[in-house]
Order: C-alpha cells, then sequence, then structure tokens
C-alpha cells in the first residue's frame, strides 16, 4: 500500500494516525510520503506485525533528520496509545534505503 500525505502538522502525528489505519486494515508493509508544503518531503516505510510497528523515515534535510529522531519518543507513545509497540525507528538520507527493500512488500 502506498500513500501520499499533505502535512500541517508534525510528520509523527500523520505517521500514527496512518498506522492505526492499517492496522485495523490488517495491512503488513506500506509506504507512505508525508509531503510538508514548501519542505522536502519524508517518505516511510512501515512493517506491521501483529502489534509491532516498525517505521523508517527517509529525507535529504538534515535538519529533519534532527527532528524526526528527536520525535520518535514520541510516536512511541502515540502507537502505544494506539495498542502498537513500535519495536524500531530509523531515520536516513533519502538515498540511504535499508537492504533487501524491494523484498519489504512480499
Amino acid at each position: 500500500i502506498s500513500a501520499t500525505i499533505a502535512v500541517d502538522a508534525v510528520p509523527e502525528t500523520a505517521v500514527a494516525t496512518q498506522v492505526a489505519v492499517w492496522v485495523s486494515q490488517h495491512v503488513q508493509s506500506a509506504e507512505l510520503k508525508l509531503d510538508a508544503q514548501g519542505g522536502d518531503p519524508v517518505e516511510v516505510s512501515i512493517s506491521l506485525a501483529g502489534n509491532q510497528a516498525t517505521v523508517e523515515f527517509r529525507c535529504d534535510t538534515p535538519e529533519t533528520r534532527e527532528v524526526l529522531n528527536r520525535a520518535a519518543d514520541q510516536l512511541h507513545a502515540m502507537l502505544q496509545s494506539e495498542g502498537l509497540v513500535l519495536s524500531g525507528v530509523s531515520v536516513a538520507a533519502s538515498n540511504q534505503r535499508r537492504s533487501g527493500e524491494a523484498d519489504a512488500s512480499q
């Protein structure tokens, strides 16, 4: 599943909300692009296994990556309020994709 979301608020809020929707639909992996007005887009990959969520953020702007790194605790709390456990989160540049990503949708 893939989606693009226009973000006026903080990206982790949009991610937590979308993850909750995907959990209710029993989606196991998905990608979305957070399109901030006037800023670089943030690509997000999400993998779900039961109530465990792994989230990967990719963005070219160092400042945005720093904000996302600092927001990991807030994302954890938001997902926890939806009954999910954030089992992993990573933040990298857009060109630094995880190994095996092409197989992630299988």
